[in-house]
């Protein structure tokens, strides 16, 4: 050992040095003495500030962890010559050809400072070079690529790797002075005056905070900007920083930081410049950090420090129209058409042009006077003076709240025709004058503004001030996107919709054909004033329906209010002109029909709602015949009886007691991209199916509930529309407006006939029929002290509401369905995910790295960064980077398999969302692709991969057959159960005893005591 120390020699005129012909002259051999592989441990260099050490016969592979070796050395920086940055330059060269050395460097702590992996492909020998700034001993550390996270303080942090013999240069030279650095006490801010600020030769890693500091550039905005900063290393080896533009808003009373989720741009020579819009802030902060946070433990990777140049340039913007089409970026800020009515128009126009096109995609808006019952066409063709075009296209349309209400993307040769009939279904306000469209055209891939209202909320954390770190990349959908000149062709033709019948049609003898014979669905648009009863007396329009078969399901929804005249009275009478059903405005009826025969639908106006069926003109009434709003719509499904279906069969396991094959699930897609309802397999996780959501995505904040037969669906906003729906088409068979409690809502469940809404402000449960019809029960489950996250679910036999707590959301609480009582509470938990593919894209690759990199720059594991704790220990730590770089294969390579230790513990499952399915629970997290199944009593059953996270969940909750005491077997004490609930065939049970009605049938008989002897396990199985 003293042998090879004596052989390292310190060349103090480090300028001599001469490399020629791979000869280090003014050099001297020496080499590695194991054990090395920890700081305590390292090779000392006898190096201090200046001077160059070579060592020829250094080897990865000799020491006492075999092929997991690493080689640690150690030099010394005084405190004088760190005044002025010392330049520590390293190069690795393997005697194996195509070894992929890997090179880092540990600050007296052991924090990983800067580290390098290629000189440059193909060169796989690495290249380090950093400067270092305050005084003390500081160590280099060699090992393959692979094993290129271990800790520098636990030997037994590493992985096995390739091996082989390597030399080794060292190099330690004064740097540039720190005159022109910019540097304040306490890492302050520099103050960026006027509307630009150059700087040259600053330093990060100059501040107070030594290897913590973060340079900042404070920015007075005197109105909305765009904000540019270009930062360029003076080496590209040396700096890899963060750049950001960070600002808090002035509007809110918190001063919480808003960092963007745009991407820095980096060129070839290692500059990155970022674009952002500021248009809701006093002042703005440009911002470099090390690439890749303040580390938390040794061997954590942190980045590099160095000296840049920065460029900052504030452009004032101006929100007033400039030109005939710029800037035309929001639904407020459109270019007028022209078109006035049924017409077209021709324009031309381009996509890129536009001054938020470079970071959230260029957007067009046009505006479009569209009554009802009048069709949209939209044509878009991409057009090139010299080839073919580099834009593909993409519509979107908005009714003029910024409810998206249709979207096409580009067919064959790049084209999109979009096709729009304008119905009073589409519209959010009363048509008697129309309302105006907002039709957005962008390219593929760019980035839909969060606010179509403003084009200056151009990433979530506009409306979302709260959201750190950035949103995960499955919620941006995009950037940039494509752009390029298009011709566009807006057209407002008459509508092809069916109109309801013809005149005359006042009385059912009128009436020959039937708009649906047995089955099948028909909409179509009528008008009251085109009766030909006389002034004074009352018009009817009336349609025939024709049931073919008995107990037939007839559902027809009256769309009136928004069509332009409110108070439509819509009656159902039989073949002998019985009123079997009435309602009045907008509302729907649900009738199912006894007999196969014909059925007739009457529509009139409220107060000559007395009419006779056979008598035209048979009530007082009066329209005016000058009156061209005198409209509605009709929707109309006839649904023919289910065939008999088998009984059930009895379970006989766990998972088939968790999940029967008639349970079916639901979730929203967090994708907003597609507005879809998606069904998912309860058992595997896999899509069934997707149906379009009433209204557009809205980030996971939708209610979704499912009664075994229709979908609910509760959209955004205070006071939303509270849609039922075909579970299986998704057409909006219902649609209300809700108006109970606060209107800020989260979930909702279907129970006993009505829903339970979650209200979140009031702390409190609103029990409403599912058409909000009727009376509205409240219960206050905030009078304990408890308030409600938004999610909730049933559990049945017996019945109680699940939802999470607002403070905890690994909480469930079991409330009392009746009385708002806290039954009790319980934990959710599940296995440690262990998954990097935090953007369930399949891979694990720099998107996901960049994920982890804003958790990990964050104290703690905050809320949101939960994923990124891999290895479930609360911390987010450098275990948790060797586990991602383990699992990181690249982009659409499955991730590697068997990174993840052993005995991961279990962990609590905080859930974003939640629903009974069969006999237990499920709950899914907006930040997770999986979906963890859980029984009533919490214990954790498995975790489901999905394709991507989803918003909310609905299903329905069943008894867990023979199961009373919820124990999570079938045993004597369930036995006895049974004995009190025997009823006996057709003779009803209490609801108490569903758990043992094993065929659903209504009673618990001897059928159902013989299911219930194949069900049972034995205590504790």
């Amino acid at each position: 050992m003293m042998r090879k120390r004596e052989r390292l020699r310190v060349v103090g005129n480090w300028w001599s040095l001469v490399v020629l012909l791979g000869v280090c002259v003014s050099c001297v051999a020496a080499s590695d003495a194991e054990p090395n592989d920890v700081l305590n441990q390292a090779t000392a260099l006898n190096l201090i500030d200046v001077g160059v050490v070579h060592i020829q016969d250094a080897e990865l592979g000799n020491g006492p962890l075999g092929a997991a070796d690493r080689d640690l050395f150690w030099f010394d920086v005084s405190a004088a010559a760190a005044k002025r940055p010392v330049l520590v330059s390293v190069r690795m060269t393997a005697t194996v050809e195509g070894f992929d050395g890997y090179l880092r460097l540990f600050s007296p702590q052991g924090y990983d400072i800067a580290h390098n992996d290629d000189a440059g492909y193909p060169d796989l020998s690495p290249h380090l070079q950093a400067h270092i700034a305050f005084p003390g001993i500081y160590f280099i550390g060699v090992s393959h690529a692979g094993n290129s996270v271990y800790s520098p303080t636990d030997a037994a942090g590493g992985r096995a790797a390739d091996t082989s013999g390597y030399e080794l240069m060292i190099e330690l030279s004064a740097g540039p002075p720190l005159a022109d650095s910019l540097e304040l006490e306490f890492d302050e801010a520099v103050n960026v005056t006027g509307s630009s600020l150059v700087a040259t030769g600053q330093f990060l890693g100059d501040g107070e905070f030594g290897l913590g500091d973060v340079d900042r550039y404070a920015i007075a905005l005197r109105g909305p900007a765009i904000i540019t900063a270009v930062v360029t290393p003076r080496d590209v080896q040396r700096l890899t920083p963060a750049l950001s533009v960070e600002w808090t808003n002035s509007l809110h009373s918190f001063s919480e930081v808003l960092v963007p989720a745009h991407e820095p741009s980096r060129s070839r020579d290692g500059a990155q410049r970022i674009e952002v819009a500021v248009f809701d802030t006093d002042e703005a902060q440009v911002v470099l950090q090390p690439a890749r946070g303040w580390p938390t433990e040794p061997g954590m990777r942190s980045g590099s420090f160095g000296f840049y140049d920065i460029s900052i340039e504030v452009e004032l913007v101006e929100l007033e129209l400039d030109g005939p089409f710029e800037p035309n970026d929001s639904l407020l800020h459109v270019a007028p058409t022209g078109l006035t009515g049924v017409g077209f128009v021709q324009m031309s126009a381009v996509i890129g042009d536009g001054r938020f096109g470079s970071f959230r995609g260029d957007i067009d808006f046009f505006k479009l006077p569209m009554p009802v019952h009048q069709r949209l066409v939209v044509e878009v063709e991409p057009v090139s003076a010299g080839g073919a075009s580099s834009l593909l296209p993409a519509v979107q349309v908005y009714d003029y709240l910024g409810e998206t209400v249709g979207r096409a993307h580009a067919g064959e040769n790049n084209r999109i025709e979009y096709v729009l009939e304008w119905r009073c279904e589409h519209a959010s306000v009363n048509n008697s004058q129309g309302e105006h469209l907002g039709v957005a055209i962008m390219g593929a891939g760019s980035r839909p503004p969060i606010d179509p209202l403003s084009a200056w909320k151009i990433d979530g954390f506009a409306s979302c001030p709260t959201c750190q770190p950035p949103l995960p990349l499955y919620a941006i959908d995009g950037g940039a996107g494509s752009t390029g000149a298009y011709d566009v062709t807006f057209s407002i033709l008459p509508s092809e919709f069916p109109t309801c019948g013809s005149e005359p049609d006042d009385t059912i003898t009128d009436v020959s054909e039937s708009v649906l014979a047995g089955s099948g669905e028909y909409a179509c648009g009528g008008t009251l004033g085109d009766s030909p009863c006389p002034l004074g007396f009352a018009g009817v329009d009336i349609l025939r329906v024709t049931s073919m078969a008995p107990q037939s399901v007839l559902d027809v929804r009256l769309i009136t209010d928004v069509c332009g005249a409110p108070n439509r009275v819509l009656r159902l009478f039989d073949a002998t002109g019985l009123e079997l059903s009435q309602v009045v405005g907008d509302g729907s009826i649900r009738h199912t029909l006894d007999a196969a025969d014909d059925y007739f639908l009457g529509v009139s106006n409220q107060g000559a709602e007395d009419y006779d069926p056979f008598v035209a003109c048979s009530d007082d009434g009066f329209f005016d015949e000058y009156d061209d709003v005198d409209r509605y719509e009709l929707e109309i499904r006839l649904t023919p009886p289910e065939p008999d279906s088998p009984q059930p069969e009895a379970p006989n396991s766990e998972s088939d007691a968790y999940a029967h094959g008639d349970d079916r699930l639901f979730a929203t897609s967090l994708d907003p991209s597609v507005d879809a309802i998606l069904e998912l397999d309860v058992l595997t996780g896999d899509t069934l199916a997707s149906i379009e959501a009433p209204e557009g995505p809205i980030g996971g904040g939708e209610g979704l509930a499912f009664d075994g037969v229709d979908l609910y669906f509760l959209g955004g906003g205070r006071f939303p529309y509270l849609y039922r729906m075909d579970a299986d088409t998704g057409d909006v068979i219902e649609r209300s407006l809700t108006w109970f409690g606060s209107g800020i809502y989260g979930d909702l469940v279907a129970h006993a006939g009505g829903l339970c809404v979650v209200d979140m402000r009031e702390r409190a449960v609103y029990v409403t029929p599912t058409a909000l019809d009727g009376p509205v029960k409240r219960l206050d489950v905030g009078m304990g002290g408890v308030g409600l996250r938004g999610p909730i679910a049933l559990r049945v036999g017996p019945n109680r509401l699940l939802a999470i707590d607002a403070a905890d959301p690994a909480i469930v609480h079991e409330i009392n369905p009746d009385n708002g009582a806290i039954l009790s509470s319980l934990a959710l938990g599940g296995a440690c995910a262990c998954a990097a593919d935090f953007d369930g894209d399949g891979d694990v690759d720099g998107e996901d790295a960049a994920v982890f990199n804003a958790c990990n720059a964050i104290s703690g594991v905050a809320f949101g960064c939960i994923p990124a704790d891999l290895n479930c220990d609360q911390d987010i730590n450098a275990a948790d980077a060797a586990i991602l770089d383990c699992q990181r294969a690249g982009p659409g390579v499955p991730p590697n398999s068997d990174c993840c230790p052993e005995d991961l513990p279990t962990v609590a499952g905080s859930a974003t969302s939640l629903a009974s399915v069969g006999g237990g629970i499920v709950t899914g997290n907006w930040l997770q692709a999986s979906l963890r199944r859980v029984s009533f009593n919490g214990a954790p059953l498995d975790s489901i991969a999905i394709d991507k996270p989803i918003g909310a969940l609905a299903g329905v909750a069943t008894a867990p057959f023979g199961d009373a005491d919820m124990d999570d077997d079938v045993d004597l004490l369930d036995w006895s159960a049974l004995q009190t609930c025997f009823s006996g065939d057709g003779l009803p049970s209490n609801d108490s005893c569903d758990v043992f009605d094993f065929d659903s049938d209504g009673d618990v008989d001897l059928q159902d005591y013989g299911l219930f002897q194949n069900a049972f396990s034995g205590d504790g199985l």
